[in-house]
């Protein structure tokens, strides 16, 4: 009888130790992260991605597996946007042209002829408009913990040169963002709307004249194969938000939350630093394979005179009061 009741109490005090000691990382559950994209896998975003998924997978001791879904596998364009607000994946990439769906203000990041640089964006990023911004996003449900700096944004491939403002009348051109196609519209083309992976076919097809995006996009998804022309005009700048789900970020541990957000600003340090080199890398790569033209200052401010003040005009219509006070900021802080 003693021999049973030592062992009861033996068994009892063994069972009060455990329930006392904290889980070791190798009991506890693995959260997944699941990180969608819809740049290819070679893009350099999408390799920097990568690196990022493999740094927080690292620092978290393997408690976190992120899972990274390029070219668009589980979501594509706006649909991405809503699967993370509902929680159906729970991070994502995407650019500013998109967001603007959501947020009208983050169009102004796509506004060409504005920007010098990258400590351009990052004045506005960080300063007034970019935490107005922010804080609309998270009324959505989603939450940006940084971006990924996709670099040059607003060239052109074409199958008949476009530099002057009279070459654009009457060419119907694919348009990346609603002020791109603003200004293509000022200058006297026909904007449409194709989602990345579409333009390859429309162009073959013939259904379109020429499409703008990023000199790496024009690479990467061998519009150059289809077209004859590029004209680079190296006055447009694209940053693509990092967002989560904020009910999911919220459930995490503290110190996972503060892991996965350094993890995104690390990233983003990171793009800018390859943003630039990696661009001139492209275009080195472009004048290999079709006739490229870099235009000059005086063509450039042609462009900028026909087409910045009606897509400005454009996107204040649609951004109203907060619009107005994020380009007088601007304007008072970007000289």
């Amino acid at each position: 009888m003693k021999k049973e009741t030592l062992s009861t109490l033996c068994v009892l005090t063994i069972t009060f130790l455990l329930l006392l000691c904290p889980s070791s990382p190798a009991q506890e559950k693995q959260i997944v992260l699941r990180y969608a994209t819809q740049l290819p896998a070679t893009h350099m975003l999408t390799k920097a991605d990568m690196r990022m998924a493999k740094m927080i997978e690292e620092r978290t001791k393997g408690r976190v597996k992120v899972e990274v879904y390029p070219a668009g596998q589980l979501f594509k364009d706006r649909e991405l946007i809503k699967a993370v607000m509902n929680g159906a994946i729970e991070m994502g990439i995407t650019n500013t042209a998109l967001m603007a769906g959501t947020v009208p203000l983050f169009d102004v990041f796509e506004m060409p002829f504005i920007y010098r640089g990258w400590n351009d964006l990052l004045k506005v990023w960080n300063g007034e408009p970019g935490v107005m911004m922010r804080m609309q996003l998270e009324r959505t449900g989603m939450k940006a913990l940084g971006f990924g700096a996709y670099g040059d944004n607003f060239d052109i491939c074409s199958r008949k040169p476009l530099i002057k403002v009279e070459d654009f009348k009457g060419a119907k051109l694919r348009a990346n963002t609603a002020p791109g196609a603003d200004v293509m519209m000022a200058l006297g083309a026909s904007p449409v709307y194709f989602s990345s992976g579409e333009v390859y076919e429309a162009l073959q097809r013939k259904m379109i004249d020429g499409a703008s995006s990023g000199v790496s996009t024009i690479v990467e998804r061998k519009w150059f194969e289809v077209t004859e022309y590029v004209t680079l005009t190296w006055c447009g700048y694209a940053l693509w938000p990092i967002f989560i789900n904020t009910n999911f970020l919220n459930s995490l541990p503290k110190n996972i939350q503060n892991i996965i957000i350094e993890a995104v600003q690390e990233n983003q340090k990171y793009t800018i630093s390859t943003a630039e080199r990696s661009d001139r890398e492209y275009a080195e790569l472009l004048k290999k394979k079709v006739k490229v033209h870099e235009l000059t200052a005086s063509e450039l401010k042609a462009w900028k005179d026909a087409g910045l003040r009606y897509a400005v005009d454009k996107w204040l219509k649609k951004s109203g009061e907060d619009g107005k006070k994020v380009l007088a900021w601007i304007e008072a802080n970007i000289k």
